[in-house]
């Protein structure tokens, strides 16, 4: 009999484990349509995004943006690559999966010169 029990202890750790891992989806692109301020917006599960920028490598293919998460704080990291041309464009991302609560998300633009925190914002899930 101790064995079952055992066995659902084990089996229930297990289903804990798999639950603490949460997923997030990040769809992000850019565009060469001239904004000239961000945009944000809360969604039911997460946001969408749009931020100018003004002096960003035309080779936007080679361009990525990674989602991070740190505790309370979502932060999305955008690697431009450094082509000698520079184009103005817009970067625009809708994340959804987030949980309800209260959320720090940032905005970081990483470059081989150094990297700039070029959005932050409270970010309020209901």
């Amino acid at each position: 009999m101790k064995k079952i029990y055992f066995i659902f202890i084990i089996f229930g750790l297990i289903l804990a484990g798999c639950n603490l891992k949460q997923n997030y989806t990040m769809q992000y692109g850019f565009s060469n349509e001239i904004i000239t301020e961000s945009k944000f917006e809360e969604t039911s599960d997460g946001f969408k995004l749009k931020i100018p920028f003004a002096d960003f490598g035309c080779e936007i293919k080679k361009t990525k943006a990674v989602l991070e998460r740190k505790e309370k704080t979502f932060t999305i990291t955008i690697f431009d690559n450094q082509a000698a041309k520079r184009c103005s464009e817009k970067f625009f991302a809708e994340v959804t999966g987030i949980p309800k609560g209260e959320y720090w998300l940032k905005v970081i633009y990483l470059k081989e010169t150094g990297q700039q925190e070029v959005f932050s914002q409270v970010l309020v899930i209901d």
